[in-house]
Parts: C-alpha cells; structure tokens; sequence
C-alpha cells in the first residue's frame, strides 16, 4: 500500500490515536515502448530529405521525399546486374522495403524480386541512402517509418 500526501495512517488497530505522514510526490517515468513503423502514405509529417523542407505542406514533402528516393535509385543502381542474368524479355520490378528511423537513418532494408541477385543490389543501393534531415511525425511524436519503393527495371 503506497501513502498518498498527507494521508492518514494508525499505528496500531488498538490505540486510537493517528499520525499524519507527509509523503513526497513521485513522478514515474513512462517507459520508452517502441512502435512500429507508420507506413509513409499514413504519417503525419514525412521524413525530411535534403531540399523538401521547403515545400508548402506534407503531400508535397511526400512528393519531393519519393522523388528523392528515385533519383536516388536511378543514381546508384548498376544495371549491369540487370544485364548479367539474361532474363527474358520485359519489365521487371523489385519491391523495396525498408525503414527511416527517427534520426532520418536507414535500417531494416529488404527487397523481393524476380532474382536474388537484384534483390541484393536494390539492398546495397538502399543502404547507401544517407541519412535524412530528420525522421517523420505522427500526432507530434517523432516515429519510424517504413518506406516501400517499387523499383521498376527494363
């Protein structure tokens, strides 16, 4: 049984006499829970890549965060891991995943596509991202959030 301030307590069952205790207020820190990542279509406020802080409003930093996102695709992917494997004829698309953490680092990166070995590129070139000017907000709080990026290939 915790005291609260200025509660009062008997001594004993059988005395009736009562002593006031003074018991100092105790603030408990809430603990730190971690959750999961808000998909990017859903946050707030998206993470902040270089050069989207001056748009007018999320749906527009949202933009200018996939458009970084590409460009920075388009960049670094080697299309020689395209041309090596000879598959057939068409487009091909791997699907990225991975998530920007609060300090706007990048973790967690995974692909799915038609071959392990674009998989693994579409990972390198994910994990050479840098981080971003901050990580996205969801209802004030800072959050991680996890980004997926269809990557299309010809």
């Amino acid at each position: 049984y915790i005291l609260n301030e200025q509660e009062s307590y008997t001594t004993n069952p059988t005395i009736a006499d009562t002593t006031t205790v003074t018991v100092p207020q105790i603030t408990i820190p809430e603990p730190d829970i971690e959750l999961p990542p808000v998909e990017f279509a859903d946050v707030d406020e998206p993470p902040m890549a270089p050069g989207c802080e001056f748009q007018s409003n999320s749906s527009e930093r949202k933009r200018c965060m996939s458009a970084y996102i590409r460009r920075h695709f388009n960049k670094e992917f080697n299309p020689t891991v395209l041309k090596a494997l000879n598959l057939p004829p068409g487009a091909k698309q791997i699907i990225t995943k991975f998530v920007i953490t609060k300090d706007g680092s990048v973790k967690d990166a995974a692909a799915a596509g038609p071959a392990p070995e674009l998989e693994a590129e579409a990972i390198r070139v994910i994990n050479l991202l840098p981080a971003l000017k901050s990580g996205g907000t969801e209802n004030g709080n800072n959050v991680d959030v996890l980004y997926t990026f269809p990557l299309n290939l010809r």
